[in-house]
């Protein structure tokens, strides 16, 4: 699972948040400042498919019309 990964290296940095959106690699969140965490451009299909590996059925009907949903942790 490929954000299990992320959160592994969200551990290991100390990071407090991670940013997905086409069209841009993985940002994340380091004490304030937002930093990519590789040069990899994300498309559209494969942010649903990394969307749809984590997300609950009700999730994932939001995330359908509208491209994007806000998950909270902890």
């Amino acid at each position: 699972m490929i954000f299990e990964k992320l959160f592994h290296l969200m551990a290991e940095k100390k990071a407090s948040d991670i940013f997905v959106s086409a069209g841009a690699p993985i940002h994340i969140k380091i004490q304030g400042s937002t930093i990519p965490i590789n040069q990899q451009i994300l498309d559209p299909a494969t942010i649903q498919k990394m969307a749809y590996e984590m997300l609950k059925p009700d999730q994932i009907k939001h995330f359908a019309p509208y491209g994007g949903v806000e998950i909270g942790g902890g």
